[in-house]
């Protein structure tokens, strides 16, 4: 088929390239035309145009963009959902497109409206539950008005697509529970974020040196940094020459506070790196990982990218319930820790277990095969991505 992947993100996010480019590259190499079609913040000259191009064109990628709008919020939303819907116009004319396939809401209403336009299909890549990610991150009020409009669109994207994708088995519950007639024989699969391998080669492991525990990602918000900070002191109390690592394109002044606070300032690493470089770096660097995220009812249907990141760079992980399927998956898999709550009695227990842990000799192969099992990209992602088109073409 003829697909246009529509993206309401820059090509320049990390994200993008993890999660969008490494999945399209190989539905590109079964055989698929793929069209990428992302929103930029900032202008970019010629040269990084060239170049984005050409490198995307050499994974079998044809690219095109379009300028973000940020303010004011729901014209500027509006503005870029028009002129996506144009752009694809122009893209139909130009080549038949088989396939819209939309990466969240904003680009599920481009995608549904060009479907209404030109008949093609369309491809609701879900990604989350955005009008409930909103009001749990304060942002907007739980049943406000644009809460109710988001679900509407929600509603209606679901009951017009020809397939779905979500990120966890409990995202499929909910949506099945909430949309039972929309999505009634709809296909769906569940693919969660997956990992490339080759983005975490094997390292040795540098064993003269002070336990590490690592955080790499978002700052603030539903990331419970403040909790991540407080279970570090709680290991640096019980292995005093224990050692901490932040990786985050946050601002890292948002740590200033925390660290002196918990008296981690001299003994934490903050800093910034690619992932290619920052998977390398934690499987040879480091022993465990912590990803504390608020349990919320939109984090049900969320897959956290720096899990299995984790993983497949061999680090068990100390996480909390309800995050997706991930507290199952690790308890399941014996590859971490699953602290019940964020209470001092609770982090220590998970500070004891994960000492413990740390004495398997075995559990960094345990993390390399779960990661391989559970997320790989091309076992994984691109057999799932390959499936649902499958189902999806209309020869």
């Amino acid at each position: 088929m003829t697909a246009l992947y529509i993206c309401y993100q820059s090509i320049r996010e990390p994200l993008t390239e993890t999660q969008v480019v490494a999945y399209l590259e190989g539905l590109a190499a079964a055989g698929h035309t793929m069209l990428l079609l992302t929103f930029e913040r900032s202008a970019m000259n010629a040269a990084e145009r060239r170049a984005q191009a050409g490198r995307l064109r050499s994974k079998g990628i044809h690219w095109r963009w379009l300028r973000y709008h940020r303010h004011p919020t729901v014209p500027a939303t509006a503005w870029d959902i028009s002129m996506g819907v144009f752009y694809g116009l122009w893209l139909a004319r130009r080549q038949k497109i088989d396939l819209y396939h939309a990466r969240a809401h904003v680009a599920g209403l481009m995608g549904l409206i060009l479907k209404t336009l030109t008949g093609a299909r369309l491809l609701f890549d879900v990604r989350g539950l955005l009008a409930e990610e909103y009001a749990d991150a304060g942002v907007w009020p739980r049943g406000g008005k644009l809460f109710r409009w988001t679900k509407a669109f929600e509603r209606l994207i679901l009951q017009h697509a020809d397939g779905i994708i979500v990120l966890t088995h409990r995202g499929r519950s909910l949506l099945y529970e909430w949309y039972p007639r929309e999505i009634a024989g709809t296909p769906l699969a569940v693919i969660p974020c997956c990992v490339d391998r080759e983005r975490a080669p094997l390292s040795p492991v540098h064993a003269a040196r002070p336990l590490t525990l690592a955080y790499a990602g978002k700052l603030g918000g539903l990331y419970m940094i403040t909790a991540i900070l407080q279970f570090f002191s709680l290991v640096k109390k019980t292995v005093p020459e224990s050692r901490f690592e932040i990786w985050t394109q946050s601002d890292p002044g948002l740590l200033t506070k925390g660290l002196e606070d918990h008296g981690l300032r001299e003994d934490t690493l903050v800093g910034c790196s690619s992932p290619a470089e920052l998977l390398t770096h934690l499987g040879s660097q480091c022993d465990a990982a912590v990803s504390f995220i608020r349990p919320c009812i939109s984090k049900l249907a969320s897959s956290p990218t720096k899990i299995p990141e984790y993983l497949a760079a061999g680090l068990p992980v100390v996480a909390n319930r309800g995050i997706g399927d991930m507290d199952e998956l690790i308890a399941r898999e014996g590859v971490g820790v699953i602290v019940a709550d964020f209470s001092d009695e609770a982090l220590r227990r998970g500070v004891e277990q994960l000492l413990h842990l740390l004495g398997d000799r075995e559990v960094r192969g345990r993390c390399r095969y779960t990661a391989e099992k559970y997320f790989d990209l091309e076992r994984v992602g691109w057999s799932r991505y390959r499936g649902i088109y499958r189902q999806l073409d209309p020869a």
